[in-house]
């Protein structure tokens, strides 16, 4: 044994050496150079044998004591944990007797309380010999409540690159990039330093909290839209409340999408036909509309909103309507769509070739007529030269004109005697004159055709005589004959006791006048005075001329028969 620590008790080993003399005196010699090797060294075969003051045994409960604990080492280190406040250190000789003291206390265990984590205190444990030696060793433990560690030693995403690429505790930001534009969802996983400690991982998909005494976690986190960027917050909580938050801002690629999704033109509230049907693959297009189409309105929308578009070199959003001036009639407009993707890449081109019809020339009419006196009459809309004239009667006042356009884009207008009319019917001049009605008809190129009718009114009529004249009762002398140019007539077999006599007088032309007697009318009454008696009569003839011929009725009476001689 060491001689500095030679402070041992003798222990009774008699099994091993015998004392009766015989022994001794054989072996006189080897027992002297025993005990001076004894003397030497501090240990020997002889009747007593030499042990250290020292530990048996160290423990801390709880914690963990470092190194492990060796009888020889003298320094040690217990660490509990950050959530624990206090440990128990028990120490137990390794000799049974010997005394221990801690902090110079003689007890075998002690409880030491840190009251924060970080605290630390060192305790002194000295083992005593309790023999005749008195030696002692002394031992140091440093007990240390660890500080709360809410760091992580491990953060992956499933997808992705993380930058830095290398993870460290101790920087709290990271992002995650080469995010595929069509990915829409990431897993991302933390591993706790301290599994104690409370993980919580909070996105725009919600909350996943990983609860103390389970060591790692993840969430599966719902990105926005391409070229979006998506915030996580990973935040771990000791059991103490202090906290350490780290941050991972999940970039998703911009979208390569530059299609549209739908295109349509119309012209005002009509759809117009793209040729070919609309694919979001075809780039070109035709659509055909009249000449009289002076604009469309085209409407194109994106398939992916993130993408931007021009219209004839216009920014456009998805679904706004653009009105396009189209080039005169005749001529095609073309209007060109550039849609840009949201990672810039090089833009989808379409275009859409408007065809406006050249003006048309038709400057016809498909049909033409004219109603007068009741009487409708189709005119040939092929005469050439289109000069028509209608013969009517003196007593047509109108006529009305029907003309159909060949064109629908052509123009009608009418002229009476040189004044525009948009009036039907049209007023005739008076009888004995002619009403010229032109139509002009100017196709959509500004060329025309005029057609003429004219209306010729018949002059008034100049016939003054009867057609017919009776009387009742009597009879007429002579009989009265139409085409005869005799007017004055005898009536005389009327009675002499008559009170009156009917006349009716009928003209030839039913536009003609007749006055009996100075009164309006072809048929009256003329009282009689009774015979005898001669009473005169006038039929007067007013042409539509103002040519007029008296007829002229003698109606005579006989004198009242005499009466019977008495």
């Amino acid at each position: 044994m060491d001689p500095a620590l030679h402070a041992s008790r003798e222990r009774d080993e008699s099994p091993m050496m015998t004392s009766t003399a015989t022994a001794v005196r054989q072996y006189l010699a080897a027992a002297f150079l025993i005990v001076i090797g004894s003397i030497a060294y501090g240990c020997g075969d002889s009747a007593t044998v030499s042990e250290p003051a020292e530990l048996g045994n160290l423990s801390v409960s709880p914690g963990t004591l470092q190194p492990p604990f060796a009888p020889a080492t003298t320094n040690y280190t217990a660490k509990i944990s950050s959530n624990v406040s206090s440990t128990t250190i028990t120490a137990t000789p390794r000799v049974a007797g010997d005394t221990v003291r801690i902090d110079n206390q003689q007890v075998s265990s002690r409880t030491i309380t840190l009251p924060s984590p970080g605290a630390e205190q060192s305790v002194t444990i000295v083992v005593t010999d309790t023999g005749a030696g008195g030696a002692s060793r002394s031992y140091t433990v440093r007990v240390k409540r660890e500080v709360e560690d809410t760091t992580l030693t491990a953060l992956s995403v499933s997808t992705g690159t993380l930058a830095p690429s290398t993870f460290d505790k101790d920087t709290p930001d990271y992002t995650v990039n080469d995010v595929g534009n069509s990915v829409t969802s990431i897993t991302i996983s933390a591993t706790k330093s301290d599994q104690n400690t409370v993980m919580q991982i909070d996105s725009p998909s919600g909350s996943v909290t990983i609860p103390a005494g389970t060591a790692s976690g993840q969430a599966t986190v719902r990105l926005g839209g391409p070229g979006s960027a998506t915030k996580v917050s990973i935040v771990v909580t000791a059991q103490g409340g202090s906290s350490n938050t780290y941050t991972v801002t999940v970039n998703r690629g911009a979208s390569d999408n530059n299609f549209l999704r739908s295109l349509s033109i119309a012209s005002g509230s009509t759809a117009l036909s793209l040729v070919p049907r609309f694919n979001q693959a075809a780039p070109d297009y035709t659509v055909n509309v009249g000449s009289s189409v002076g604009s469309v309105s085209v409407t194109p929308r994106l398939d992916d909103t993130t993408a931007r578009m021009t219209v004839n070199g216009e920014v456009t959003n998805s679904g706004q309507a653009r009105t396009i001036s189209l080039n005169p009639a005749g001529h095609d407009t073309l209007i060109i769509i550039l849609v840009t993707a949201q990672n810039n890449s090089p833009a989808r081109r379409y275009s859409v070739n408007v065809k406006r019809a050249a003006l048309n020339g038709n400057n016809n009419l498909s049909a033409l007529s004219v109603r007068a006196g009741g009487v409708t009459r189709s005119l040939d809309i092929n005469a050439n030269p289109p000069n028509y004239t209608i013969n009517v009667a003196s007593t047509v006042t109108s006529v009305t004109v029907n003309a159909t356009k060949a064109a629908a884009t052509s123009q009608i207008a009418i002229e009476v005697n040189g004044v525009p009319t948009n009036t039907q019917p049209i007023q005739l001049l008076n009888p004995g004159s002619t009403t010229v009605i032109k139509i002009r008809v100017t196709a959509q190129n500004g060329q025309s055709k005029d057609y003429f009718i004219n209306v010729v009114r018949a002059a008034l009529g100049g016939n003054d005589s009867l057609g017919s004249l009776t009387v009742s009762p009597g009879t007429l002398s002579p009989t009265f004959d139409a085409n005869a140019t005799r007017s004055d007539y005898t009536v005389n077999d009327v009675s002499s006791s008559a009170t009156s006599i009917l006349v009716t007088a009928t003209p030839q032309d039913s536009s003609a006048s007749v006055t009996i007697n100075g009164q309006g009318g072809n048929s009256r009454s003329i009282p009689l005075p009774g015979g005898p008696s001669s009473t005169r009569i006038e039929a007067r003839v007013i042409a539509p001329n103002g040519n007029d011929r008296t007829y002229v009725i003698t109606v005579n009476q006989p004198a009242p028969a005499a009466p019977p001689a008495p």
